[in-house]
C-alpha cells in the first residue's frame, strides 16, 4: 500500500460513516445550537451508535481485519455494499436504492452518483479540478492519467492500492489530505483510542510507516493554523474539499471550523459555497 491508498481507505470509511449517520437521522443535515451534534463521524462520546468502528465490526460479522491481513478490510466491505446497491459504479447505472444517502455518498466518490456534484470524475476528478486553489471550471471530468486524482480513483477501484506507484510528491500531498479528513472529523467531538484502533484494524494491509502516519494524524490536536501551515501552494481548495469529506456539517462547531479553515486557506465565501455545491453538501454561507 501507499499513502495514496491509505487516503482512499480513510475517505471511503468517512463516506460510509457519513451515509449511515445521515440515514440514521432521517437525512437531516442541520441541528439547533443546543444540540452538540453527532460527534466525530469516526465515533465519540456524542455518537451513541458507536461510530465507524462498531459499524465496520457489524459489516464484517464482528471480526476485524487486522493490519497484517492481505488487502481486504474496508475495501471488501465497500464491494459488498456496492454489489448490494446494484453495482452502480461498475455498470454505470444509477444505484438501485433511490434516495439512498449511503449509495449517493459512495457513488459521488467513485463516479456514477446522481446526487453529488463530484459524480462524473469521482472524488479524484474533483480534487484534480480544484488544483491551483480555486473552484472554477465545469464539473469534474476524468483526471489526467498519472495525476494524484487519477491515483486516488484507481485506489478506490482496486481495494486501496493504486496500480501505479505514486511519486513522493503525491505521497506528501496524500499525507496532507489525510490529515485534513481526520482533523475535520475531530472538530465536533473526539476520536477515542478504541475507535481509532477499530478503523486501522479494518483498513487491510498497511505497512508500519502507513500506520504511523494515520496514528500521527489522529494524535495531532485540532489546529487550523497547524494544518494550513503545511498545505502546499495550490492545494488550498483540495484540502478544504477533503475536509468536507471528514464531517457531517450538522453542527455549529463544524460550520465554525470550516469557516475558520476557509479563511486561513484564503477561500472566500463564494468559492466555499461552490465547492460545497460540487460535492453535494449544504452551502455554508447564505
Amino acid at each position: 500500500m501507499s499513502l495514496v491508498g491509505t487516503l482512499a481507505k480513510i475517505a471511503l470509511g468517512a463516506a460510509i460513516a457519513k451515509g449511515v449517520s445521515s440515514m440514521g437521522r432521517g437525512g437531516a443535515r442541520q441541528r439547533p445550537a443546543s444540540d452538540p451534534g453527532s460527534g466525530s463521524i469516526f465515533g465519540s462520546d456524542h455518537s451513541p451508535g458507536g461510530g465507524l468502528g462498531d459499524l465496520l465490526g457489524g459489516l464484517s460479522g464482528g471480526a476485524p481485519t487486522t493490519a497484517q491481513s492481505s488487502g481486504g478490510g474496508l475495501s471488501d466491505m465497500l464491494g459488498n455494499i456496492l454489489q448490494a446497491g446494484g453495482g452502480a459504479q461498475q455498470s454505470g447505472r444509477q444505484p438501485a436504492n433511490p434516495g439512498g444517502d449511503l449509495m449517493d455518498m459512495l457513488g459521488g466518490m467513485l463516479g456514477g452518483s446522481r446526487a453529488g456534484g463530484a459524480a462524473q470524475g469521482g472524488l479524484g476528478g474533483l480534487l484534480e479540478s480544484l488544483s491551483g486553489g480555486g473552484a472554477q471550471g465545469a464539473g469534474p471530468a476524468a483526471p489526467a492519467p498519472g495525476s494524484l486524482g487519477d491515483m486516488l480513483n484507481d485506489a478506490f477501484q482496486h481495494g486501496g492500492a493504486p496500480q501505479a506507484t505514486p511519486t513522493q510528491e503525491q505521497e506528501d500531498q496524500a499525507a496532507v489530505l489525510l490529515r485534513a479528513i481526520v482533523q475535520a472529523a475531530k472538530c465536533d467531538g473526539r476520536v477515542d483510542d478504541a475507535e481509532k484502533k477499530a478503523l486501522i484494524e479494518h483498513m487491510g494491509d498497511m505497512t508500519q510507516d502507513e500506520v504511523d502516519v494515520v496514528n500521527d494524524a489522529f494524535r495531532r490536536p485540532v489546529s487550523v493554523e497547524g494544518l494550513v501551515r503545511d498545505v502546499p501552494r495550490g492545494m488550498e481548495a483540495q484540502v478544504y474539499a477533503m475536509s468536507l469529506v471528514g464531517l457531517d456539517l450538522d453542527s455549529q462547531a463544524e460550520a465554525k471550523y470550516l469557516h475558520e479553515l476557509g479563511q486561513a486557506l484564503g477561500i472566500d465565501a463564494r468559492t466555499a459555497n461552490a465547492i460545497h455545491q460540487r460535492m453535494g453538501e449544504p452551502a455554508l454561507y447564505g
